[in-house]
């Protein structure tokens, strides 16, 4: 398992930027699927995040780590447990850039 602190998301073509305060990108390289996670917390604007999970939309992610990795891959939003945390979930393969 590989755990990467994030510095920057951005989004879509468009390269918009997710505002928050703290995230992590866990990676589980152990199984013969990778799989990954992000979350982030003390997100902005929830609100965003939200109305992508009710519509059961997709985010194609570009993930710059706090060491200056970068990563590209798609996730869905999982979970909103609280009004500043967000969690997602990966929905294709994590590439590292």
């Amino acid at each position: 398992m590989k755990n990467v602190t994030i510095k920057q998301i951005l989004y879509n073509e468009d390269h918009n930027e997710v505002e928050f305060s703290k995230g992590l990108l866990l990676i589980d390289d152990v199984g013969p699927l990778v799989n990954w996670t992000v979350s982030l917390n003390k997100v902005e604007d929830v609100s965003f995040f939200e109305d992508l999970q009710k519509e059961g939309k997709h985010l194609q992610l570009h993930i710059i780590g706090a060491e200056g990795q970068t990563y590209q891959g798609t996730a869905a939003v999982d979970l909103i447990p609280d009004q500043r945390t967000v969690l997602m979930v990966a929905r294709d393969e994590l590439k590292q850039v």
